[in-house]
């Protein structure tokens, strides 16, 4: 099949999906857990722009970023465009498992072009589309011109676009506001399907911003919160373990 073929079926697909009208704001979308919303500039994760994750955990961490935007923006469609080189290496997406980071099937819609250039340009387009909150696309080796016409498409769009690389990413120059690396910690659950190794785990996660535009870069142990929808800063629960109890208050029996 063609690329304008492609293109006009991802276009069909995204009319059929399209509520009227969806009005995305630009509010940052939080993470669920203050100590990494507070390092962010935005207090959150900003609408509009280009993010890059990267790192061998790289597409669970995704997931629960698509999990959080689906909570944070209902009306929103979701959309993730399947690099078959990441399948054949990966494995596929499973469906069940993606449940558990709160995305729904109903509004997720899997594009499977046929190679990196027409993943390329379905996740453009889909940035473009004012109905589609999140745009995940499966793009190893994204140059610097490609990563500023993706930012562009999303300040079109209104939604959030995340670049998803390989295991060890790219530290050249990107259009990208947030760029993660994230590992897993430990071999502890495998939460989302079938991809090898802990790529679609839960957590628990290092989860490094190695770069942030008017930020500092920060690393965290992070781990998913399947009945909360949120991430859980791992250091900042326990020192609130650690933290000494309060004493009881106990009202004064005497009158």
């Amino acid at each position: 099949m063609s690329a304008p073929d492609t293109l006009e079926r991802l276009r069909a697909t995204i009319r059929r999906i399209e509520r009227p009208p969806v009005s995305l704001e630009h509010r940052p979308v939080s993470l669920g857990a203050p100590t990494i919303d507070a390092n962010l500039p935005w207090k959150g994760l900003p609408m509009a722009r280009l993010h890059e994750i990267a790192g061998t955990a790289a597409s669970g961490f995704a997931a629960a970023l698509v999990g959080r935007v689906a909570a944070s923006l209902p009306p929103g469609g979701l959309v993730w465009c399947v690099d078959p080189a990441f399948c054949r290496r990966f494995g596929e997406l499973y469906g069940p498992g993606l449940a558990a980071f709160g995305i729904e099937g109903e509004r997720l819609l899997l594009v499977r072009p046929r190679d990196r250039r027409q993943v390329f340009w379905a996740m453009e387009e889909a940035l473009r589309c004012r109905a589609v909150a999140c745009t995940v696309g499966e793009i190893d080796g994204a140059s610097l011109e490609q990563s500023r016409r993706l930012q562009l498409a999303a300040e079109e769009g209104g939604g959030i676009g995340i670049l998803l690389r390989g295991a060890k990413g790219d530290s050249g120059p990107l259009a990208a506001t947030t760029r993660w690396s994230v590992d897993a910690l430990c071999d502890e659950r495998a939460g989302a399907g079938s991809r090898a190794g802990t790529s679609r785990s839960i957590g628990p996660w290092s989860a490094d911003l190695w770069r942030v535009k008017g930020g500092a870069p920060r690393r965290w142990s992070v781990r998913w919160d399947e009945r909360t929808l949120s991430f859980h800063d791992l250091a900042a629960l326990a020192d609130r373990a650690d933290a000494p109890a309060r004493p009881a208050h106990r009202p004064d029996a005497r009158r």
